[in-house]
């Protein structure tokens, strides 16, 4: 839906912060060298290596590489993207719920996957934060990045009409409508995602997402914009998922 809005040139709010979103993914990937010139470096030849066959660029590349991207593009995108989303949602109008609605999402998912990623960094190369902790790679980012989650979604709850469309999407469809003058097209989409969240065939249990401090899983802080009551306390990171998903 997002990218549907950009193609059409309705949003360049939404164009930057699917940039943002995928400028994120590329410094998650890790980066090689391709092409007859390898500056010296050598293919990993250990089978059980997790980049078996590659050729790594070196560590100082590695960091210089995601600078440029961080420099260049994330700080300029992220500086705009929450200038332009504040100006939204202080002027709280019905026009632009929607738009607000799938740039705090995306953000969102972005934080979720870049959780992840550092989970899945620290769990490959078996390091050991200063605190004794082994879940995530940097916890200092980590509290950084749950401290940004919250502060969204309490702004998305703050702003007009908050999550009422998407509880509403199915019970008062034309109320949904006059709340967000929202077109067909976008109050189907709600609806869509409302019975996707709901259903229980695709094991979903979005209820037991923070008891379990499942902070790595899709839609831990995503879902959080359309439940009912919603519990702002800052999160406190525990080393273990209590049950298993």
């Amino acid at each position: 839906m997002a990218s549907r809005k950009v193609s059409c040139g309705k949003s360049p709010l939404l164009e930057k912060v699917l940039k943002l979103w995928m400028a994120a993914r590329l410094i998650e990937e890790p980066w090689r060298i391709c092409g007859e010139e390898t500056l010296g470096m050598k293919p990993v030849t250990d089978p059980d290596a997790p980049y078996y066959g590659w050729i790594p660029v070196t560590p100082i590349m590695d960091t210089q590489l995601d600078q440029i991207v961080i420099q260049s593009i994330l700080h300029n995108l992220r500086t705009e993207v929450l200038q332009t989303l504040q100006i939204k949602v202080e002027k709280s109008r019905k026009k632009d719920w929607f738009e607000i609605f799938l740039t705090i999402f995306i953000l969102l998912n972005t934080i979720e996957l870049a959780t992840a990623h550092d989970h899945q960094f620290a769990s490959m190369y078996g390091h050991v934060s200063v605190n004794g902790g082994t879940r995530f790679e940097d916890y200092r980012l980590i509290e950084s990045y749950f401290h940004g989650a919250q502060a969204l979604i309490a702004h998305f709850r703050d702003a007009l009409y908050a999550h009422l469309p998407f509880l509403q999407s199915k019970t008062r469809s034309n109320s949904v409508v006059r709340m967000g003058e929202l077109s067909a097209e976008e109050t189907d989409f709600l609806l869509k995602l409302r019975n996707y969240l709901r259903d229980e065939t695709k094991n979903i249990n979005l209820t037991n997402l923070k008891r379990q401090h499942a902070y790595e899983t899709p839609l831990y802080w995503a879902h959080q914009l359309f439940v009912e009551t919603w519990d702002g306390t800052p999160v406190t990171i525990q080393e273990d998922i209590e049950t298993a998903i």
